[in-house]
Order: C-alpha cells, then sequence, then structure tokens
C-alpha cells in the first residue's frame, strides 16, 4: 500500500485497488475497473502530494486514476509488451514514462497546461461537437483559447 494523509491505496495481489481510511483502514472505495489480473513485479502506485491522481500498474499496463471521482481517466497508456513503466510524483505533478517501440515516452499529466496545450495544437478553440465529446462534462461549452 501507499500512505498519504488521510488515505491509504491498497492493491491485491488479483489487481484490485482499493482507497482505505488511513486512520480506520475501512475501505473508503474501489476504484472501478481495477479488478484485472497483476502481473508482477509491478512499480509501486504513485499519489500526487494533493491526493488527487495515482498512476498504477498492477496489471502490467499503465493507468491513470482519478481519486475523487475513483475513475480510470481514459484508456490505459501505451505500453510496449514486457515493457515496465513508472510513475513519478514531485508534489502535486505527475510524469508518468512508458516504454514504446524502443523509446521512452514521458506524459505530462499537469493538468494544468493541457488547455494551452490543445489551444497550440489545434490553433482554434473546441467546437461544439468536440466539447460534448472530450470536454469536460460538467461544465458548459465555452471559448477556451485565446482570441488570435
Amino acid at each position: 500500500g501507499f500512505a498519504h494523509d488521510d488515505a491509504v491505496v491498497a492493491v491485491g495481489a488479483a489487481g484490485d485497488v482499493w482507497m482505505l481510511d488511513a486512520s480506520t483502514l475501512s475501505v473508503g472505495r474501489q476504484l472501478e475497473d481495477a479488478d484485472l489480473a497483476a502481473a508482477p513485479p509491478a512499480p509501486p502506485p504513485v499519489i500526487t502530494a494533493d491526493g488527487r491522481w495515482l498512476f498504477s500498474t498492477t496489471d502490467g499496463s499503465a493507468r491513470l486514476w482519478d481519486l475523487v471521482s475513483g475513475r480510470q481517466v481514459g484508456k490505459p497508456f501505451p505500453t510496449d509488451a514486457g515493457g515496465t513503466p513508472w510513475g513519478v510524483a514531485d508534489g502535486d505533478l505527475l510524469r508518468v514514462v512508458t516504454p514504446v517501440g524502443g523509446n521512452a515516452l514521458v506524459w505530462n499529466i499537469d493538468t494544468r497546461t493541457w488547455v494551452d496545450l490543445a489551444c497550440r495544437a489545434a490553433g482554434r478553440n473546441m467546437t461544439r461537437a468536440e466539447w460534448a465529446t472530450f470536454g469536460p462534462r460538467d461544465t458548459e461549452h465555452r471559448p477556451t483559447c485565446p482570441a488570435p
């Protein structure tokens, strides 16, 4: 397991992942879709200092978890078969490294930079259809990129 202030992350041999109350060790929640077979040895889970994000590789796949919702974020990161993905937390920032095609890919998990990166890549705001598919589900469509 991995302790963080008032929570403990526990990973079972079958790949189950739970958030436990650090004081009582009672199960606060089981992370959804985490019940996959483990492929030991796996690097330990990594959690950000703010307790928001968890990176795990319990089944050999690199996965990012939103600990507020208890849900996996997106799909597992691409990782070569037999490769070992790794996560490193530095305060509230998380970096994930996965082996792909003989290279080490470093993933930016700093959500504060994602809007700027998306605006620079697309060069425009999201359309309503894109927002409905990729945007935040709890926020109405709005311009997010600065005007050119």
